[in-house]
C-alpha cells in the first residue's frame, strides 16, 4: 500500500529541516546522509512506496527554492525508473 506523505513548505524552512522530514516520515535508515544524493540513493533501493506531497513550495526562497527545484529533478528521474514512487509539487 502506497504512503500518501504531505511536507509543508510553510514550515519547512531549511534543507535540514526537508531532511530531518525526509527521514522521520519516510523512516530512512540511520546512514541517511541528509543530502539529495543520499536521497536518491536510498529511494532507488526501491523499498518505498510513497506519494510525497510537497505543499506550499511558494514559501520557499532563495536557496530553498532551488533546493526544491533540484528535488523535482530527483523525484522524476526516480519516477522514469519505475519506482513505486511518485512527488507532487503545489504552490
Amino acid at each position: 500500500m502506497m504512503k500518501l506523505l504531505f511536507f509543508d513548505m510553510n514550515t519547512i524552512r531549511t534543507k535540514e529541516a526537508l531532511h530531518e522530514a525526509f527521514q522521520k516520515k519516510l523512516e530512512l535508515p540511520a546512514y541517511y546522509g541528509k543530502n539529495l544524493d543520499a536521497f536518491y540513493d536510498v529511494l532507488s533501493e526501491g523499498a518505498i512506496n510513497a506519494m510525497l506531497v510537497f505543499e506550499n513550495c511558494e514559501c520557499a526562497d532563495g536557496e530553498m527554492s532551488e533546493y526544491l527545484d533540484r528535488l523535482k529533478e530527483i523525484g522524476k528521474r526516480l519516477e522514469r525508473e519505475g519506482l513505486p514512487l511518485s512527488f507532487k509539487f503545489f504552490r
